[in-house]
């Protein structure tokens, strides 16, 4: 599951993760949030192809695309997520 920082004092979606709303500096918690986006752009370096997504709300993410075609618009599915030593990683793949 994918989670997200969600303000319930202005209804928004806080990304870059925080622990306080950069609108209304209410207390966020994690919820639940879309796992589906399209892409923006992709790039690629070594034979790894690397795409900027964007997701409901606004939330962007820099991620590694595992399948599919890479063009900007088509859709995707978050696959993978999780932490890779002290630096976070996507995988998203085409749907």
């Amino acid at each position: 599951m994918f989670a997200v920082p969600y303000c319930d004092g202005c209804g928004r979606w806080v990304w870059p993760p925080s622990v306080r709303c950069g609108v209304c500096r209410g207390a966020t918690r994690a919820r639940p949030y879309s796992e589906r986006g399209s892409i923006l752009e992709c790039s690629s370096r070594k034979g790894v192809v690397f795409c900027m997504c964007e997701f409901p709300g606004g939330v962007r993410l820099m991620g590694r695309l595992a399948a599919g075609p890479r063009q900007a618009g088509s859709s995707v599915a978050l696959s993978g997520c999780g932490m890779d030593g002290d630096a976070p990683f996507f995988e998203v793949t085409s749907v």
